[in-house]
């Protein structure tokens, strides 16, 4: 008899893995660095962009990921460290 459990497998989140997030803070800052680096690389100034996902992974700080359409056609992945607080190092 084998008995496979596939609920139990994906029921807990893995801890230092990449969860989901709605925090609107992170959100935000993750936008207007979105939006500095494509003013940088395609000169757009006020570029449309779209949110699919903002994921974020806890190790010494946070790893963020926003995956997002660009002027809704372009799917772009930008990813970014935010350290912690007490290393004194900029945000």
């Amino acid at each position: 008899i084998c008995v496979i459990l596939f609920d139990c497998a994906h029921a807990q989140p893995i801890a230092g893995g990449w969860q989901v997030t709605t925090d609107e803070v992170l959100l935000s800052e993750m936008l207007a660095l979105a939006q500095s680096e494509l003013a940088k690389t395609d000169g757009t100034n006020s570029p449309s962009i779209t949110v699919i996902k903002l994921e974020r992974q806890v190790v010494a700080g946070t790893n963020l990921r926003l995956q997002f359409l660009f002027d809704d056609k372009k799917q772009c992945v930008l990813i970014a460290f935010k350290p912690l607080p007490s290393t004194g190092q900029p945000t």
